[in-house]
């Protein structure tokens, strides 16, 4: 399966994945820079969680294409809508990326929620994966074995957990639920590496 990262200057990797490998049909995770979807049809935007560095590019998007469905999970949907940047500035101010203000208000809403073990588009599965935000989550494709999992899990590390929705309890039981899963599948994370194998997440397996 052949996934694009388009790195945004905050580091944060935009995927473009197709939906199959027949068509030119995909949908899009973490809009955090705008992209061209050159003979593409994107079918829907995903969002692993709703901090700031990864929907910066949401509104732009949404603009160009109004019909596409936005989906991220309910505990998470405060980052987004008309009232977006009341929760968005509490991200803002702990990182001290103020200046991302213009980008992050009055973001579109959520047009469905997701939630624990949705099944999008036949092969990708909802996992809820809590900790870094109350409303993270990953997808997994086992067919294909890849894992998308926004910043639950990074390379040799995890999302941070001193936000103020964030719960280091929480992090450790979705760590221990994603350890669980076939070491040999392929990880897409939220930031850095572009993708790496499930055995080189952390020591902690």
């Amino acid at each position: 399966m052949n996934i694009e990262v388009f790195p945004s200057p905050y580091t944060v990797n935009t995927l473009v994945v197709p939906v199959n490998n027949s068509s030119n049909d995909v949908f899009i995770v973490d809009p955090a820079v705008n992209i061209e979807l050159e003979n593409k049809n994107p079918l829907a935007v995903i969002l692993t969680h709703g901090h700031f560095d990864h929907v910066m590019a949401l509104k732009s998007f949404h603009k160009k294409y109004p019909d596409v469905p936005i989906l991220i999970h309910e505990l998470d949907a405060k980052y987004i809508g008309k009232n977006s940047l009341e929760a968005q500035s509490r991200i803002l101010n702990c990182c001290e990326a103020e200046e991302f203000e213009r980008l992050v208000d009055n973001l579109p809403n959520a047009t469905g929620f997701l939630k624990d073990g949705d099944i999008l588009f036949e092969d990708w599965k909802v996992l809820h994966t809590p900790g870094h935000s109350q409303g993270s989550i990953c997808l997994l494709n086992e067919k294909e074995k890849i894992l998308i999992s926004g910043d639950t899990l990074f390379y040799g590390t995890y999302g941070r957990t001193d936000f103020y929705d964030s719960n280091p309890t929480d992090m450790g039981k979705s760590l221990r639920r994603l350890y669980a899963l076939d070491s040999d599948i392929t990880v897409y994370p939220g930031h850095d590496h572009y993708a790496f194998p499930l055995i080189f997440a952390g020591e902690s397996r």
